[in-house]
């Protein structure tokens, strides 16, 4: 642990240090058939059926809806129960990422929203995306807070609650 600001603390992230996870081959053929047959409003409301359960079926199909919406989305995203979102089109996910429960991310209509490879977004999480870039292999958690440019997150960092204002 290393500290950059007197009363802050940076912790190495781990999240990317284990091996990827390739999607099942249903999913890319599924999120097609979706993003073909139905309109993004009435995506965003099938969603809400799998927004909440814990079974590895809606795990699955969370999974699928993100791949569905997002402008790109990478292998291997886990997306946990509770999660909402605004303007996924504006999205583009890294492979290897995690979203933990109850996080929200607002997009927005004509901003950018680009999460990096192995990317873990700790639960009760929100952002405000207008323009948002987190790097790859970049931990974020509630309560953290970014130094520096804040458009930017820089990779291996770990945002924590005692970080510096």
């Amino acid at each position: 642990m290393t500290s950059g600001v007197e009363g802050s603390r940076v912790v190495g992230a781990v999240h990317g240090l284990r091996a990827a996870e390739s999607d099942p081959s249903f999913v890319a053929a599924l999120a097609g058939y979706l993003r073909e047959t139905f309109s993004p409003e009435s995506l965003h409301e099938l969603y809400s059926r799998f927004a909440h359960g814990d079974s590895v079926f809606d795990a699955a199909l969370r999974r699928v809806f993100w791949h569905a919406l997002t402008r790109r989305c990478g292998a291997g995203l886990r997306v946990e129960p509770g999660v909402g979102f605004k303007h996924p089109e504006t999205f583009e996910i890294g492979s290897d990422v995690f979203i933990g429960s109850q996080v929200y991310l607002q997009g927005r209509f004509d901003g950018r929203c680009a999460i990096g490879d192995h990317t873990w977004i700790g639960p009760q999480s929100y952002f405000d995306a207008r323009d948002l870039v987190l790097e790859d292999h970049v931990g974020w958690g509630p309560g953290a807070k970014v130094l520096g440019d804040p458009a930017r997150l820089k990779a291996g960092r770990v945002a924590g609650l005692e970080d510096a204002p």
